[in-house]
């Protein structure tokens, strides 16, 4: 089980998404509230490493985080760093594994404070373990077998308790709280500094770039995108106004197409980035453009901690316009925007049987998958190995959801000392039952990394370009990328909003029988794809199908190389996935 209901460990990402009600609930009776200058933020990491991480983070830093925060996290950190040291912690690493970039991570950062995360190596939950010095593995930075500059004091191996972790993450508290105290005058000070530069906004010295405002114009799409955004930046404790006279802005995106000049009616939405929280707004509503780091020269690429876009106007399909100079006409701060009704046409107490498989290696997007389907009402029945192996499926569903997971996970599932009821995946007995579903008239819809165990099991004609091909050549570790939908597939007519998908370590396939697969949805033929965050060796992609439907007997295979349902955000290809599953195959119906 997901030991989040949800999200997994995935509820350490919603930072500005607010998806949960626990970050909702933090960030309104907490963070709105209190406004905290310091935020200690406590976690675990893997057992074979470093023994604690204090900051400073590694590069990269996310550009709109004020640099006086980050020199704060820096101190904060080495000072923390000082008295563990002094007080005879070995162990102590900084500048490592964890980097500054994500919003999705750290609220703080955005909101005039700073965040100290630490990570204290595991035990096995209460119990403790013993590793071995030469276990001991290196990471970015820092080796834990070899002392230097941002791990002083090696930690020589053996036994490590609850105890231990307790015993080191007090300590990294009283030393935050005793340099706290100390240099109280000096962090208020800081937080009142960040705060003037904020409402200065591009008058600030380094900002002179910074867009005077982002508009929304109310006509979207989807309103309820629209209402979704807003809420977002309301609940982040952005200020949003509506323009008294028309606006026109330098370029746009989101929406139905990216543009150039573009001029909006009077009451469209307006968010100036001159306010305490607009480095939020603006972290959220431009693209990302990633660093290209790599280990060495010439080498692999430097992995980020997390993913590298969240652009919210294209992952939810919503146009916003920037407006780089002048002044913009506006009225007082809006109310707070209501709650958006979800429900989806065909799919919202309709008739559709839909089923979602739930792997005993649990899921984190069959998690995700079903908030989605809650929050939109879409009913589903949950089904495990058991259920898949005792076939007859047809017999009870219409389509069977397979959530991204690797294929060897899927068919293989749990070994090790679970009980045998948890053990074998999907199994051949599975593969047989979802290869007699779809012959028999059944959609089987597979997100991302499923989609290779779809195409396995179903012996589909596509061809992944991807496999095997090395993170130096090709490297997409969460990005926002361009594609061209087909006009012939229902399924890629359902997509209004501006043509993109969420690729993170996904499959892009080349068809290699017309006959039997139409490419629902194509990354561009020239040209590089990335649309917001971080891609290497683009060119492998164009041409090549992000969306598949193939078909096998009487039904059909739905292969999404992307997770259409990512995070809860990507609210642009939500209209795809909801077509699959309503069976809108149109003319390809054989």
């Amino acid at each position: 089980e997901l030991y989040h209901h949800y999200t997994g460990h995935d509820n350490n990402r919603d930072w500005y998404a607010f998806t949960q009600v626990e970050t909702q609930m933090v960030v309104d009776s907490l963070y709105g509230q209190w406004h905290p200058q310091i935020v200690n933020d406590i976690h675990q990491q893997g057992v074979n490493g470093t023994r604690i991480f204090i900051p400073p983070y590694m590069d990269p830093v996310e550009p709109n985080i004020d640099p006086i925060l980050m020199a704060g996290v820096a101190q904060m950190g080495k000072a923390m760093t000082w008295r563990l040291t002094a007080e005879g912690k070995v162990g102590v690493a900084n500048n490592t594994s964890y980097d500054a970039w994500t919003p999705a991570r750290a609220f703080q950062h955005y909101h005039g404070a700073i965040r100290i995360l630490t990570e204290t190596a595991s035990a096995d939950l209460a119990s403790p373990v013993t590793v071995s010095f030469d276990s001991l593995r290196a990471g970015y930075n820092v080796d834990p077998k070899q002392a230097g500059v941002d791990f002083l004091t090696l930690w020589k191996g053996g036994r490590w308790t609850i105890g231990d972790i307790v015993n080191y993450q007090t300590s990294a508290t009283w030393a935050l709280l005793a340099q706290s105290a100390n240099d109280r005058f000096e962090w208020l000070s800081s937080y009142a500094m960040v705060e003037a530069r904020a409402v200065a906004g591009k008058a600030t010295a380094g900002r002179e770039g910074w867009p005077v405002a982002f508009v929304l114009p109310v006509q979207q799409q989807d309103p309820a995108a629209l209402a979704t955004v807003l809420r977002i930046l309301q609940r982040g404790q952005v200020e949003i106004r509506r323009s008294t006279a028309s606006v026109t802005a330098d370029s746009e995106i989101g929406g139905v197409g990216m543009h150039g000049s573009t001029t909006y009616p009077a009451g469209s939405y307006v968010v100036f980035t001159s306010q305490p929280y607009g480095a939020f707004a603006k972290a959220l509503l431009e693209r990302q453009r990633y660093p290209d780091l790599h280990e060495y020269p010439g080498g692999p690429p430097k992995r980020p901690y997390d993913v590298t876009a969240h652009t919210l106007p294209l992952l939810m399909g919503v146009r916003v316009g920037t407006v780089t100079a002048g002044s913009v006409s506006a009225g007082d701060a809006i109310a707070p925007v209501a709650a958006p009704a979800l429900n989806v046409a065909g799919l919202t107490g309709g008739k559709r049987r839909i089923a979602m498989y739930r792997s005993y290696n649990a899921s984190m997007d069959e998690g995700w998958t079903r908030y989605v389907f809650d929050t939109y009402h879409v009913p589903y029945a949950s089904i495990v190995d058991k259920d898949l192996r005792a076939g007859k499926l047809n017999a009870r569903f219409d389509a069977i959801i397979i959530p991204d997971q690797r294929s060897r996970a899927l068919a293989r599932g749990l070994g090790g000392s679970y009980p045998d009821t948890l053990k074998g995946g999907i199994g051949e007995a599975g593969a047989q039952a979802l290869r007699d579903f779809a012959e028999a008239g059944g959609t089987v819809v597979a997100f991302n990394n499923a989609s290779g165990y779809a195409v396995e099991t179903f012996k589909l004609p596509v061809k992944n370009v991807l496999e095997g091909i090395p993170p130096k050549d090709f490297y997409a570790p969460g990005s926002i990328m361009r594609v061209e939908m087909n006009p012939s597939s229902p399924i890629g007519r359902a997509m209004a909003a501006q043509p993109m998908v969420w690729f993170e370590d996904s499959p892009a396939y080349e068809i290699t029988d017309p006959a039997r697969a139409t490419a629902i949805a194509s990354y561009p033929a020239q040209g590089d794809p990335l649309l917001s965050g971080w891609l290497l060796g683009g060119s492998k992609l164009n041409g090549k199908a992000a969306a598949v439907d193939t078909r096998v007997g009487k039904g059909h295979v739905i292969l999404f190389g992307f997770r259409p349902q990512y995070r809860a955000q990507s609210i642009a290809t939500y209209p795809m996935l909801w077509a699959a599953l309503r069976g809108e195959f149109g003319t390809q119906q054989p």
